[in-house]
Protein backbone atom coordinates (compact mmCIF):
# COMPACT_ATOMS: atom_id res chain seq x y z
CA UNK A 1 0.00 0.00 0.00
CA UNK A 2 2.01 3.45 -0.97
CA UNK A 3 1.31 6.47 0.58
CA UNK A 4 -0.38 9.33 -0.73
CA UNK A 5 1.76 11.82 0.36
CA UNK A 6 5.34 12.56 1.28
CA UNK A 7 6.51 11.20 4.72
CA UNK A 8 7.02 14.45 7.31
CA UNK A 9 10.81 15.02 7.92
CA UNK A 10 10.34 15.42 11.90
CA UNK A 11 7.76 12.64 12.40
CA UNK A 12 8.99 8.89 11.88
CA UNK A 13 6.25 6.32 10.42
CA UNK A 14 6.61 2.93 10.88
CA UNK A 15 4.19 0.20 8.36
CA UNK A 16 1.95 -2.14 9.97
CA UNK A 17 2.21 -4.13 6.94
CA UNK A 18 2.75 -7.49 7.43
CA UNK A 19 1.73 -10.80 9.08
CA UNK A 20 -0.50 -10.26 12.01
CA UNK A 21 -2.16 -12.73 14.37
CA UNK A 22 -5.52 -13.41 13.72
CA UNK A 23 -9.01 -14.54 16.01
CA UNK A 24 -12.71 -14.35 15.22
CA UNK A 25 -14.22 -14.10 18.87
CA UNK A 26 -17.71 -15.00 18.23
CA UNK A 27 -19.04 -15.34 21.88
CA UNK A 28 -17.10 -11.78 22.39
CA UNK A 29 -15.66 -12.85 25.56
CA UNK A 30 -11.85 -11.46 24.51
CA UNK A 31 -12.29 -8.33 26.93
CA UNK A 32 -13.38 -10.45 29.53
CA UNK A 33 -10.74 -13.05 28.88
CA UNK A 34 -8.04 -10.36 28.24
CA UNK A 35 -6.82 -11.59 24.97
CA UNK A 36 -5.41 -7.99 25.03
CA UNK A 37 -2.92 -9.49 26.88
CA UNK A 38 -2.48 -11.77 24.17
CA UNK A 39 -4.68 -13.72 21.76
CA UNK A 40 -5.33 -17.55 23.17
CA UNK A 41 -6.22 -19.26 19.72
CA UNK A 42 -4.92 -17.83 16.68
CA UNK A 43 -4.07 -18.08 13.03
CA UNK A 44 -1.49 -15.96 11.32
CA UNK A 45 -2.85 -13.64 8.60
CA UNK A 46 -1.11 -10.82 6.48
CA UNK A 47 -2.12 -6.95 6.39
CA UNK A 48 -3.50 -5.19 4.69
CA UNK A 49 -6.08 -7.68 3.31
CA UNK A 50 -9.78 -9.02 3.79
CA UNK A 51 -10.00 -11.63 6.24
CA UNK A 52 -13.07 -12.99 5.65
CA UNK A 53 -11.91 -13.81 2.67
CA UNK A 54 -10.22 -16.77 5.07
CA UNK A 55 -11.71 -20.07 4.75
CA UNK A 56 -14.31 -20.42 6.64
CA UNK A 57 -15.42 -16.86 7.02
CA UNK A 58 -17.11 -15.65 4.45
CA UNK A 59 -20.53 -15.23 6.45
CA UNK A 60 -18.84 -14.17 9.72
CA UNK A 61 -19.77 -11.18 10.79
CA UNK A 62 -18.80 -10.51 14.40
CA UNK A 63 -15.74 -9.44 16.84
CA UNK A 64 -12.01 -10.34 15.57
CA UNK A 65 -8.84 -9.56 17.16
CA UNK A 66 -5.67 -8.81 15.56
CA UNK A 67 -2.08 -8.91 17.01
CA UNK A 68 1.27 -7.77 16.39
CA UNK A 69 4.48 -6.54 18.16
CA UNK A 70 6.13 -3.58 17.14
Amino acid sequence: MGRLFEEHYIRKTESLDGSWKFSCDPLDCGKTEEWYNGIPYCETVVVPSVWNTQQGLLTYEGVCWYEKEF
